[in-house]
């Protein structure tokens, strides 16, 4: 069993692993993951946010709880954002040809990875934990992206799909070698609703919105970066 001091280093280390493997496996996907990662490794430094309202975790040089910021959350943001990016492209065909650009570049979906903190602002103010402001503004965010481009629906449904397997997976094996770490670590105030597993159902709901929304992002972004003369899905 891993000690609770280490299990979030731990657990941060093994998801920058899996954006590791999937960097060496995927030379095609190298260059949209380093650029998501560059882009959601910022999304670490919101854990003061969280800290101790959603959860409490203790970790390297027990930052988070001394001062709100740590280093785990920056390798996490930095791997997930990575992973997310590349998931679309392994589950479906990236949408091709000069019809798919333009829908791509006239009609984009949303304001890329600006368009939830439009809705988190407000919600900062509303009397919500954290988490779910946060939840929130992801699913505002997907359903602005895919009112505008409804023709990425299920593209949008199968990455948010594959990245909560993925979450799933973590999640699954933190609680297999930290038993009851959720009940110890996370705020018992905070969740809504049942815990299955232990799990606060916010996790799996983080997964698929977080997926989801990358896929509508990625696919604008993959044509503005061809209109600088690389392949779309560089």
């Amino acid at each position: 069993m891993i000690p609770d001091a280490w299990v979030w280093p731990v657990f941060a280390g093994a998801f920058l692993a899996s954006w590791g493997l999937l960097y060496a496996a995927r030379a095609d996907l190298r260059g949209v993951m380093r650029r998501a990662g560059a882009l959601t490794v910022s999304f670490g430094l919101l854990q003061p946010l969280f800290v101790p309202a959603y959860w409490d975790p203790p970790g390297l040089f027990d930052l988070a709880r001394r001062t709100g910021f740590d280093l785990e959350s920056l390798a996490f943001a930095f791997a997930v954002g990575g992973v997310g990016a590349a998931l679309p492209a392994l589950v479906a065909p990236w949408p091709e040809g000069p019809e798919a650009r333009r829908r791509a570049l006239e009609k984009p979906p949303g304001a890329t990875l600006a368009l939830p903190f439009v809705f988190w602002l407000p919600l900062t103010r509303a009397p919500l934990n954290p988490i779910h402001a946060c939840l929130a503004a992801l699913a505002a965010g997907l359903a602005v992206a895919l009112w505008r481009r409804p023709d990425l629906a299920l593209r949008c449904l199968a990455a948010g799909a594959a990245f909560t397997l993925y979450y799933a997976l973590f999640l699954a094996a933190l609680d297999l070698l930290a038993p009851g770490y959720f009940g110890r670590v996370w705020n018992p105030e905070a969740p809504w609703g049942p815990r299955p597993g232990g799990v606060p159902l916010e996790e799996p709901a983080f997964g698929f919105l977080f997926g989801a929304y990358g896929a509508a992002v990625h696919e604008q972004a993959r044509w503005l970066e061809a209109g600088r003369g690389r392949r779309p899905t560089e």
